[in-house]
């Protein structure tokens, strides 16, 4: 929910459904779906559920708030950019680092990278 006159009244909720992650190799899918990642069999969610909106620029905000995933719970913060606006259809460049390890994720460490980085195009519809 977006409050365009007091953007701090604003809103954010996502959820993300491991199981329906692609990268198009069946193989590494099934692996991150797996109890080694995403445990996806047990926890069928991520969420992530705003606490504070604060604007940075005429089109851009921070987004902080708690991060659930694997059953632990963490704040971590977001960029988002407004990419686009018409015809009731909303569109934002968002971005963020998160430490994998803080949930449960922590497999191929240091062989692989602890931070995930977020690069995300998100499109809401107005409701």
């Amino acid at each position: 929910r977006i409050d365009n006159s007091n953007i701090g009244r604003s809103q954010v909720n996502i959820t993300i459904f491991p199981e329906s992650v692609g990268t198009g190799q069946r193989r590494v899918d099934a692996f991150l779906r797996s109890d080694a990642v995403f445990d996806a069999a047990n926890n069928p969610e991520i969420q992530f559920r705003s606490t504070s909106v604060k604007r940075t620029g005429d089109t851009s905000a921070l987004v902080t708030g708690r991060l659930t995933a694997r059953g632990k719970t963490f704040p971590e913060k977001f960029t988002a950019e407004l990419a686009g606006l018409k015809a009731g259809t909303i569109r934002f460049h968002v971005t963020g680092k998160v430490l994998r390890s803080r949930y449960g994720m922590d497999v191929g460490t240091p062989i692989y990278s602890n931070v995930v980085d977020f690069d995300m195009t998100l499109t809401g519809r107005r409701g």
